[in-house]
């Protein structure tokens, strides 16, 4: 078994591996390959399974170099990362004890020991724990992907890692094709800004293929730093263990020894609740008995809190816990601890215990339904036997037929060592969004040295600069052009120093909104006399409920005594019938073409066995019990007789007419039996509601499931022309028709606008998800118009190669139209089994929809009405007048609290009111004066010098050419006194300069606006000769400005424009300005709109549409637009 000689301690130190040989005896296999190369300080990837030892492999000989002294305590030394808080617990708990081993060892032999600290960094980190690291850096610090890339967001939080030696990614393949990984292997690119050249260690037991991880892990070098970048791949070595873990498992149907003894059972009944769940809780109540320790995985918080609470009903001591993600973190880690210890006979659980944590010696692990995938069902069995040699004992308990049939498939995978392939994330635009925002909060960043660091992340290798540029327009307020408060800039670009900054309160968004985990806006659930927090509740289930409700979570009964914005506040319960259980509203996952293609090919290999007893000992070769066996043989046979046709397959697609339950005349139920997964039905399903829309501008209901797609067509359309309407060559058209109006992508939309930082929660306050809903709502159609910005660019994206599998929808569409798939189609009167689920959802729709009609279109009011309706006093409130002046002041922001504070906020405020009057221009001065005033009362800050000269200054003409160099040299000077400031312009006085300036046209006064609104006035407004003054103009006469007539051509206005000192720079010239002026060269098409008088410019300027994009040489990402 093990390679390597008893005598053979890998470089280790003596006493380091003297402690290791009496602890744990000989290395496994996947250590004896992994330490030579760790010890070379090679990048690596270790997998294997689950109980080989490969987490210790990562720590030991990192663990050695502290010990030995080849790397000195004090800093930060190791860092750990795993996606969930409870293994990062774990792992705390399991490095001090050999910690403490080691220690006494060294003691023993009079040796010092260095003190190795170990600390944890995670959203359940209190405050005074996470400013203790901050002072006094760990030298092994374990944290989460949202906690590291919070720390880098802080500058006190980088410079923690200026000694990092090692960085263990653990349980990879857990975020590998999320967006969590793309945000972790961003974060773990920047850490080489910080200390270069550390070394990478992932770990996994459950990989496939391990290149394209290790590539996903190592990412890119960045060779040449001139204008012609290189990268090179970063190589990282790949050790798989040979080992094979043993499994004993066994899928059973409770409800089939219950089933014999009634009449006239058939497998597509609809049973009670109450027997269904009976004999599942009775069978565990059966294994727990049987064994010392079991751990239940449940696929939902609901069903865990459900199976524990039935459990324990009736019995005199508690027989089960409960842990999931929604209790709080004390309960958790109790929880943890205890079953650990052996203490408790049974956890029921979610994923929280399904990576990598070590729960001691558990004796069985219950699977209540299938996962669906087979890497988790890997990982929840590997919770058994987690030790070196061991087997892993499992038991399925499925709840129907295809689940049995599905419990069936992953037990033959397991079995034989398949898994499901693994694509890491390319290309994430809000990701992306959320990384340059954390990246220039702590530091200034010139934008093409950004996007070439950028592309060292294999997330970001092949990011175009048009994407890179469209999130920085985004991120710098390009796309608000309406008052949509969430399109704000967060970053500012210095045209001068050609360099990204963060605006204003940035690093607060990342802190508070940081990650790529959806709000969906819990309630914190608080014990009322303490205070203390015992979970979170969805949002939704407490809507449903009052004061006096009692429920059960957490193996406790809770009586509600409050609710208020943020809390649940509730007491203890004891004695009381609780037969209610919270739910949580979550996104069902669809089950992957890889288990579709298993299942399908299966059938396809039994059909002409279904009735003979060779089929039944196929299944129990399958690890189906007696009973399941039976059941789901009964149940195959039952389809196949409902629908009077073989059985749906690989190559086979069943078309099934059923009776429309609603019994309308117009439409008929089309059910089409594909077995090809949620990842290909929904999208199908979607492309055929866009081909009816397309074809013949008709709108049809379609649902789909893992097996399944449910259509709602009239009757006069013949089914044979169904499936040519949607082929290989329009399927992603007939998308485009149907996706952006449906509640999936808008859904998609929303996640992805918060991860961009565009739809921020307030902090310490819960923002409600339909609050979120409608932000969204309104974002996503301010921004339909562009067809390029991010957030509705990422939502496709993750819809057409995340959420859908689009290359295997098109094979299957493929064979459909060469005939290797074979249609047929079946009428029924009752569905068939295979389509009850489909059925079930759509009397649910039904259910609980509301009153509104089918068709837009309807008998409405006249015009009349509603103006009669909106002219009636008395249907109209009184505004007090104070309120109406406190709105009034707030939204022109003159009210405290609510002014600019610098010059960024200044010229964002003067962007977003289009026009101000020259009395206003002069109130925001006064008030940032006034307010610098306040905060530096002893000395004359460079702001305070910036504004007044920017008032008084720029018009005296006082004007010559100044030298870059010059320019640092005064830049530096103001930083170091203020008679410096004084005496030359400041780099923020020529920002005022080149971004704000005066308007006039002709017989009416002045005005002042942004430097890139002039070209959208002009479009907007061709027949009027308009005169662009510097801002300094406001210090002289307006009114002296020589008028050359309304009418003059836009050449003759730039000429006029052209004789006029623009502050301390030289005299402008007509072509000059013509640069400055982003679009300006040339003529828009004719305005649409109806053209207000002069004083309505207000509100046209506000209603000009704006273009994609600016020509690419006037192109400032950070400000730029035109018409």
């Amino acid at each position: 078994m093990f390679e390597q000689s008893p005598g053979q301690d890998f470089g280790f130190h003596p006493l380091v591996w003297t402690w290791f040989q009496k602890e744990y005896g000989s290395p496994t296999q996947i250590q004896s390959r992994s330490w030579p190369l760790i010890q070379s300080g090679q990048n690596v990837l270790i997998t294997a399974p689950t109980g080989s030892g490969k987490t210790l492999t990562a720590f030991l000989s990192a663990l050695n170099s502290i010990i030995a002294g080849s790397l000195a305590v004090g800093q930060m030394r190791i860092l750990y990362v795993s996606p969930l808080k409870a293994l990062n617990n774990d792992i705390q708990r399991n490095l001090l004890s050999p910690l403490e081993g080691l220690k006494q060892s060294f003691v023993q032999h009079g040796l010092d020991f260095p003190s190795v600290q170990v600390s944890v960094r995670s959203g359940d980190t209190p405050d005074s724990e996470r400013r203790s690291m901050i002072r006094n850096p760990p030298e092994i610090l374990i944290t989460t992907p949202e906690s590291l890339n919070i720390l880098l967001t802080s500058p006190n939080g980088k410079r923690m890692f200026s000694g990092l030696s090692v960085v263990i990614l653990d349980e990879i393949h857990a975020v590998g094709a999320t967006r969590r990984g793309a945000h972790l292997m961003t974060a773990v690119e920047r850490l080489e800004l910080l200390a270069p050249g550390f070394q990478r260690i992932a770990i996994s037991a459950t990989v496939r293929p391990p290149e394209r991880i290790a590539a996903f892990v190592g990412g890119y070098s960045l060779l040449a730093q001139g204008a012609a970048k290189s990268y090179a791949p970063r190589p990282v070595a790949v050790v798989q263990s040979a080992e094979t873990r043993h499994y004993e498992l066994e899928v059973d149907f409770t409800l089939a020894a219950r089933l014999k003894g009634l009449p006239e059972s058939r497998p597509d009944q609809e049973w009670p609740e109450d027997l269904l769940f009976g004999s599942v809780v009775e069978r565990l109540r059966e294994v727990i008995q049987q064994n010392r320790s079991t751990l239940i995985f449940a696929n939902s918080r609901r069903m865990a809190e459900k199976i524990s609470m039935l459990i324990n009903e009736g019995q005199p001591e508690l027989m089960a816990y409960c842990h999931h993600g929604a209790l709080s973190r004390e309960i958790r880690s109790a929880v943890e601890t205890n079953l650990k210890q052996g203490k408790l006979p049974a956890v029921v659980a979610t994923s929280t215990l399904e990576l990598g944590i070590d729960v001691g010696e558990v004796d069985q692990v219950v699977l209540i339904q299938s996962p669906g995938f087979v890497s988790s069902a890997l990982q929840r069995l590997g919770r058994s036997g987690h030790s070196v040699g061991r087997s892993s004992r499992g038991l399925f308990l499925p709840l129907h037929g295809r689940d049995i049939l599905q419990s069936a498939i992953l037990s033959q995978c397991i079995e034989s060592g398949q898994l499901e392939e693994i694509q890491p994330v390319k290309g994430a635009l809000d990701v992306l969004s959320q990384v340059i925002l954390s990246m220039v909060s702590t530091e200034p960043w010139n934008p093409d040295e950004l996007f070439a660091f950028l592309r060292c992340s294999y997330s970001y290798h092949e990011l175009t600069r048009t994407q890179f540029q469209s999130v920085l327009e985004m991120l710098g307020g390009r796309f608000a052009t309406s008052r949509i408060r969430e399109l704000r800039p967060r970053i500012h670009l210095d045209p001068i120093k050609n360099e990204l900054k963060a605006a204003k309160g940035a690093p607060f968004l990342i802190y508070m909104n940081g990650g790529t985990i959806p709000d969906r806006g819990y309630y914190s659930l608080r014990h009322k006399d303490t205070g203390s927090r015992i979970g979170e509740l969805d949002e939704e289930f407490v809507w449903e409920r009052s004061t006096g409700d009692v429920f059960a979570l957490g193996n406790q009964s809770w009586r509600i005594i409050e609710i208020n914005h943020n809390d649940v506040l509730v007491l203890p319960a004891p004695g009381a019938s609780v037969a209610m259980t919270p739910f949580w509203r979550a996104d069902s996952q669809d089950r992957e073409a890889f288990v579709s293609e298993k299942l399908a090919t299966f059938l396809e290999n039994h059909l002409d066995k279904l009735k003979t007893d060779s089929f039944f000992q196929e299944l129990q070769k399958l690890h189906l019990t007696e009973g399941a066996a039976e059941y789901l043989q009964n149940f195959l046979l039952l389809q196949q007789e409902r629908t009077g046709s073989e059985l749906p397959h690989r190559h086979h697609l069943l078309i099934e007419h059923y009776e429309d339950p609603m019994n309308r005349s117009d439409r008929k139920m089309v059910i089409l039996h594909t077995l090809w997964g949620g990842k290909l039905n929904r999208p199908f399903a979607l492309a055929l509601r866009g081909a009816f829309l397309l074809e013949y501008e008709l709108k049809i209901q379609a649902m789909s499931d893992d097996d399944c797609i449910m259509l709602m067509l009239p009757h006069e359309f013949s089914t044979g022309a169904l499936l040519e309407l949607v082929g290989t060559e329009n399927l992603e058209k007939s998308l485009r028709a149907v996706l952006t109006s449906t509640g999936f992508f808008g859904a998609l939309f929303r996640q992805s606008a918060g991860i961009s930082m565009l739809l921020p929660g307030k902090a310490k306050s819960r923002t409600p998800l339909w609050l979120n809903r409608m932000r969204a709502k309104k974002l996503m159609q301010a921004t339909s118009r562009f067809a390029d910005f991010p957030v509705t660019l990422e939502a496709w994206r993750e819809a057409l190669s995340q959420s859908f599998d689009i290359p295997a929808l098109h094979s299957r569409l493929a064979e459909i139209q060469s005939g290797q798939i074979r249609v047929s189609e079946t009428v029924t009167q009752n569905p068939s089994p295979f389509a009850r689920n489909l059925i079930w959802q759509q009397i649910n729709t039904f259910m609980y929809q509301d009153d509104r009609p089918e068709s837009d279109s309807g008998s409405q009011p006249g015009e009349d009405f509603f103006r009669d309706l909106a002219r009636s006093a008395g249907l109209r409130p009184a505004i007090p007048f104070t309120v109406l002046r406190h709105y009034r002041d707030r939204m022109m922001r003159t009210a405290p609290g609510y002014e600019p504070d610098n010059v960024d906020e200044l010229l964002e405020l003067i962007r977003d009111r289009v026009l101000l009057h020259p009395d206003e221009w002069r109130t925001y001065l006064q008030i940032l004066e006034s307010m610098q005033q306040e905060q530096v009362p002893s000395a004359k800050p460079r702001l305070q010098t910036k504004i007044s000269r920017a008032r008084k200054g720029l018009a005296t003409g006082e004007s010559r050419e100044v030298s870059s160099g010059e320019a640092d040299s005064r830049e530096n000077a103001e930083i170091e006194s203020t008679e410096a400031t004084e005496s030359g312009p400041s780099p923020e006085r020529t920002f005022l300069e080149q971004h704000v300036v005066v308007i006039r046209a002709p017989e009416y006064e002045a005005l002042v606006c942004a430097l890139e609104t002039v070209p959208v006035l002009e479009r907007a407004l061709p027949s009027i000769r308009w005169q662009i003054l510097p801002i300094g103009s406001l210090g002289t006469s307006v009114d002296a400005v020589p008028d050359s007539g309304v009418g003059a051509s836009t050449s003759q206005s730039r000429h006029a424009v052209g004789t006029e000192r623009m502050g301390p720079g030289k005299l402008r010239s007509p072509g000059r300005w013509k640069t400055r002026l982003p679009g300006c060269e040339k003529r828009a098409p004719a305005f649409p709109m109806k053209l207000r008088p002069l004083p309505g410019l207000d509100r046209l300027a506000r209603s000009i549409p704006v273009s994609k994009r600016p020509p690419k040489k006037f192109r400032n990402p950070a400000r730029c637009f035109r018409i």
